[in-house]
């Protein structure tokens, strides 16, 4: 895919997260692409539905495999608005998605104000480590603005 589609989609991904948090939701977007078409999107949607599962990206996969009748998504991209977690990674990676492309690295949403658990960042260094580039960055200027705003809100 040509940088300058990536890019537009990553955009998509970023503001379908900033749309979240003035939702009251989750800074996190996501959208799952085949062959340059986008088959479903979703939204980090953990808070509202009390679902600890209910990632973006999940959303977005689990809203791809009903809209195709199928538990496959091979040769599918994924673009996250923040770097996918080991969960999501190792879901996307058993329905057959071929790569994650994200605007937003862990370390960026750290600095912008996102909580990670001790516990999860060292979860995220071994995977990454095994994964061996499955997700990768784009290049998103501002990408972390839904991040911070979202910090900025809560309490």
């Amino acid at each position: 895919m040509n940088t300058d589609t990536e890019h537009l989609l990553l955009r998509r991904a970023v503001e379908l997260a900033a749309a979240n948090v003035r939702g009251g939701g989750r800074p996190f977007g996501a959208l799952v692409v085949l062959d340059g078409q986008v088959l479903a999107e979703g939204v980090n949607t953990t808070t509202s539905s009390g679902d600890p599962v209910a990632h973006a990206e999940a959303e977005a996969i689990r809203a791809a495999c009903r809209e195709r009748g199928t538990l496959r998504l091979d040769d599918a991209v994924v673009y996250a608005s923040g770097e996918p977690c080991v969960m999501c990674q190792a879901l996307a990676k058993a329905v057959g998605v071929a790569a994650m492309v994200f605007a937003v690295s862990s370390a960026e949403a750290a600095v912008a104000g996102w909580p990670f658990s001790e516990e999860s960042l060292r979860l995220h260094a071994a995977w990454t480590a095994a994964a061996g580039g499955y997700a990768r960055q784009g290049d998103v200027p501002e990408a972390a603005q839904p991040i911070s705003s979202w910090a900025t809100a809560q309490p």
